[in-house]
């Protein structure tokens, strides 16, 4: 279940994008989502046609717009990052906290339906009051199934650094994503990535 895949909420019919792959202090198994991409647990979300987990957690806050399907199949948690034309590019080999992110640094996601796109960050730590909080800022153009794309930044050629988790636009047609910090705390789960598999 790689960074960059489409994903079916079969219960209320929404596309979305996978972010990547997490696990919890007790060892369960996670995709992580938008968490506009279902209102409720307990929801099935498919694969390519194949069930393949339920939500069990999900927020849509002004900070935090996250979710969490447990895998049914563990094994099938990633680090790797999927690009269209069904290639694997690369994988995740550690987090850029929001306090370590700075106003400038390239990203890019991997989305359903606009593939990867890729730019600048705007501000790390952007609020605008009742709306966003403490949430990522970049200026990637996206529509609606990239929601819950992973944003991440180049570490070194085809290892990729997670920031967080994208959410949607703003007024101003940028893209607006939750924070790995806060996805981290609020879901209480810890990222998959190749030195942390």
């Amino acid at each position: 279940m790689e960074s960059g895949l489409a994903i079916k909420n079969e219960s209320e019919n929404k596309m979305c994008t996978i972010a990547f792959s997490a696990k919890d202090s007790s060892g369960n198994k996670f995709v992580i989502t938008a968490g506009h991409c279902s209102t409720n647990t307990g929801v099935t979300f498919s694969q390519g046609g194949t069930n393949f987990g339920t939500v069990t957690q999900t927020i849509d806050n002004a900070k935090v717009d996250a979710l969490k399907i447990q895998l049914t199949n563990p094994s099938h948690a990633s680090y790797f990052l999927y690009e269209p034309g069904g290639n694997l590019g690369g994988g995740f080999i550690d987090e850029t906290e929001q306090s370590e992110a700075i106003a400038g640094d390239p990203v890019c996601f991997s989305g359903y339906k606009s593939g990867v796109q890729c730019g600048t960050i705007i501000n790390p730590d952007y609020t605008f009051l009742p709306t966003f909080e403490r949430v990522g800022l970049a200026n990637m153009l996206g529509e609606h199934g990239d929601s819950g794309s992973g944003i991440y930044g180049d570490q070194m050629f085809t290892t990729y650094n997670i920031h967080g988790v994208l959410s949607g636009i703003d007024s101003f047609n940028r893209i607006v994503y939750s924070s790995i910090t806060h996805v981290k705390s609020a879901l209480g789960i810890t990222p998959i990535t190749e030195s942390s598999p």
